[in-house]
């Protein structure tokens, strides 16, 4: 199962110390944007990508990484992430 909406675009953004972890994050599909100088993934995740997300998330290399939900609704992009995540909210940029 997948977690993308039909209704609005979905995108999953990991930022942070994630050098040591860029490897990992593009097995999991995430790519690089400049911009915003985050990885981003469009595709949801599948079941076996969550258990790898969820048993790696408490590994010391992710240590200072946030993982981020976010959704576009009327060109705008608001995070859905719960409020106690880890991390300062991400503000993303469209170009």
């Amino acid at each position: 199962m997948e977690f993308i909406s039909e209704e609005t675009e979905v995108v999953w953004v990991a930022a942070g110390k994630t050098y040591p972890i860029k490897e990992e994050l593009k097995s999991l599909g995430f790519r690089w944007n400049q911009v915003n100088k985050v990885w981003y993934q469009m595709r949801g995740f599948t079941k076996e990508q969550c258990d790898f997300l969820m048993t790696t998330i408490n590994d010391p290399l992710w240590q200072g990484v946030c993982i981020r939900r976010f959704e576009r609704e009327d060109n705008i992009w608001r995070e859905t992430t719960y409020p106690d995540s880890p991390g300062p909210p991400i503000p993303l940029k469209d170009h």
